[in-house]
């Protein structure tokens, strides 16, 4: 009977200890739910004052431009290109701009400068109405590609930097500085120096010209690829490698067109330079379809 009794007790005893067990689960389970739901939505709550915070600092710039906009005495100075006469190397560009504070005496001058020169031209602007002024300002255009053209030797960068600088150069030319002064009762006021690059208008007509020269010792070949720009952008017909030695022109070899071509790209290959020497003058000679000439020397 003891055993029995014992038996019967030791089993209370498990049944009670896992229905403890049990219920201290459930417990636990829901505390973390619980807890797992307190950490999303302070998550959400987090973000949402991140983007609060964000927007209010949108707000907060934009009326700080606002602001800055209603100090400044000059607005901003609009440009419009004429490309009419760009056929002819002319183009004429309008400058249009707004002098908040501007007396009936004051003198509104608009100074300019091309390429490299450090002088700036003035031109008297032309009076409009409400405080807006204008001037036309004739420039010429030397239409021509953008170069882009690099040796790739193993041996030495030497040229390859020679050849971005040259580059860099092609583009100063294209730069167009300018800045508007008003002069009233002995007092001057300047704006900040503007720049802007007008070398678009030789890319859109000719394209981007990009090159690589591939100096393997004792042998080198070239690829030349054309990027058209723009709809209106004339193709390169026919390319070819001028070889000078001694300042001496001493071959052409020309360069083949690829046979599967995309729009946007033409393609050139020379696949070995014949009779090739190390002390030898390169210069990349392109034929356009409108009969336009380029050359470009790309080993000194």
């Amino acid at each position: 009977m003891e055993t029995e009794k014992s038996k019967k007790n030791f089993k209370i005893f498990i049944v009670a200890a896992l229905s403890g067990s049990l219920i201290m689960n459930v417990m636990l389970i829901s505390k973390v739910n619980w807890l797992d739901n307190r950490l999303d939505h302070v998550s959400s709550e987090q973000q949402n004052i991140h983007h609060s915070v964000n927007s209010q600092s949108g707000e907060v710039q934009q009326l700080l431009n606002q602001f800055k906009e209603e100090l400044s005495w000059l607005g901003p100075v609009e440009m419009d290109v004429n490309t009419n006469e760009l056929g002819k190397g002319q183009a004429q560009i309008r400058f249009k701009w707004q002098v908040k504070e501007w007396q009936t005496d004051s003198k509104v001058i608009f100074h300019y400068a091309t390429g490299s020169n450090a002088d700036f031209e003035k031109l008297a602007a032309e009076g409009l109405e409400q405080g807006f002024f204008q001037v036309k300002v004739p420039i010429e255009v030397n239409l021509e590609p953008l170069w882009d053209v690099r040796v790739v030797d193993s041996g030495s960068n030497t040229e390859e930097m020679s050849e971005t600088v040259k580059e860099e150069q092609q583009i100063d030319q294209y730069s167009l500085k300018y800045f508007v002064s008003v002069e009233s009762e002995d007092v001057v006021k300047s704006s900040e120096i503007q720049s802007e690059s007008l070398d678009y208008l030789g890319t859109n007509k000719y394209g981007i010209l990009s090159g690589d020269i591939h100096s393997r010792g004792k042998n080198a070949s070239v690829t030349l690829m054309q990027h058209k720009t723009s709809g209106e952008t004339s193709d390169v017909e026919e390319a070819s490698l001028l070889k000078f030695q001694d300042g001496t022109l001493v071959g052409e070899e020309p360069m083949q067109l690829e046979d599967e071509q995309d729009d946007n790209f033409r393609l050139f290959h020379l696949r070995e330079i014949s009779s090739y020497e190390e002390d030898m003058r390169f210069v990349i000679k392109v034929v356009y379809r409108d009969g336009a000439t380029f050359e470009r020397e790309v080993i000194n």
